[in-house]
């Protein structure tokens, strides 16, 4: 049902000429923007390209990403660009957007019959639900902060308990024998890391005794590790309390003391078996300000209907994942060397862009 309706929705939005969109901007949050629009192909929006003021100071203009690979345009001739393309709207997601030139460009557009779409800035600042309100022709962007009750709190740890306990009832045939397999190659079936919870808050993580990073890992390791048959302890960190089914992914000291107010508001709940990030494929080697962003997403929007979607999509992923063949890389067969490495990479990709 759900493939029909995106059929349908797609097939009617394929045949209206005036979505075609350029962005204003080349930093992350146009990035971003772009990304989230091209997983919705519901939206009114078709990306054809990026315009961004020019680097080059004898040049007062911008440059498009229209043209492969990019054109150098001045100010008058960024409206004969976007109307030779059919460019029907123009979304600004620039970090300041009160240039001279911008305003130049935002009145040309009005005239071009260009509809103008805004990113506010500081944006990324709230975990909150955005509104725009209006006194008498002045417009306001009012961001409120969102308080779950502690009914949602209550409900969100008794699925937390149910699931979890069914789910390792289910695949405890599975674990025994992977446990049985760690235990006689490496006389250790199980092992702790210390991660950060809650609040900050330090636990350790169960796992089975396999290293994930090891530069020649067995077949079995390599098995169990394509599977993420490695992660299945951490259920009993949900039965205790510790973690959740799904949340944030729990992230070592070493890397949680470099986070940012921004990043820290992910500690807000309880970390997570799974969660919106890893879904979007981010997995821990990737930087925290990049899961900060779908942890966020996913701490505002939260949902019992939410959890159960992201279960099912984390079973899917893991399928798809696991009947791949996939090569292993050089840098991910050299991604960790020694234990002081890895503890610098954590560092280091706290927010590595």
């Amino acid at each position: 049902m759900r493939c029909i309706a995106r059929f349908l929705v797609t097939s009617k939005l394929r045949n209206i000429a005036d979505h075609r969109c350029v962005i204003l901007g080349h930093g992350p949050v146009a990035k971003e923007l772009a990304s989230k629009i091209a997983s919705h192909p519901e939206l009114p929006f078709r990306i054809v390209g990026f315009l961004f003021p020019s680097e080059s100071e004898a040049f007062n203009g911008f440059a498009s990403l229209l043209e492969a690979p990019f054109t150098s345009v001045k100010t008058l001739q960024v409206i004969e660009l976007l109307v030779k393309h059919k460019i029907q709207k123009l979304i600004i997601a620039m970090a300041q957007p009160n240039g001279a030139e911008i305003r130049k460009l935002i009145a040309g557009c009005r005239t071009a019959a260009i509809r103008v779409y805004l990113v506010p800035q500081w944006y990324d600042l709230y975990l909150s639900k955005a509104k725009l309100e209006e006194v008498d022709g002045l417009p306001m962007l009012s961001l409120q902060e969102r308080n779950p009750r502690a009914i949602s709190f209550a409900l969100k740890r008794t699925m937390d308990l149910v699931l979890s306990a069914g789910i390792l009832l289910l695949v405890s045939p599975i674990l025994a024998v992977a446990a049985f397999v760690v235990h006689s190659r490496k006389g250790r079936a199980f092992r702790t890391e210390l991660r950060c919870g809650k609040d900050g808050v330090p636990f350790g993580m169960y796992r089975l005794n396999v290293e994930r990073h090891a530069t020649s890992p067995e077949r079995y390791e390599r098995l169990l590790v394509r599977w993420s048959l490695t992660e299945l302890p951490q259920l009993w960190n949900v039965l205790n309390g510790d973690m959740s089914l799904v949340g944030p992914r729990p992230e070592s000291p070493e890397r949680a003391k470099y986070y940012s107010e921004w990043q820290r508001q992910r500690l807000r709940v309880n970390a997570g078996v799974t969660g919106l990030a890893q879904v979007h494929g981010l997995r821990e080697q990737h930087p925290s300000e990049d899961k900060a962003r779908f942890d966020l997403q996913y701490i505002f929007n939260w949902s019992p209907l939410l959890d159960l979607s992201l279960i099912l999509q984390t079973v899917w992923t893991l399928l798809f994942r696991g009947l791949r063949q996939e090569p292993v890389s050089s840098e991910a067969a050299s991604f960790v060397k020694t234990s002081n490495d890895f503890v610098g990479r954590e560092v280091v990709d706290v927010n590595r862009p």
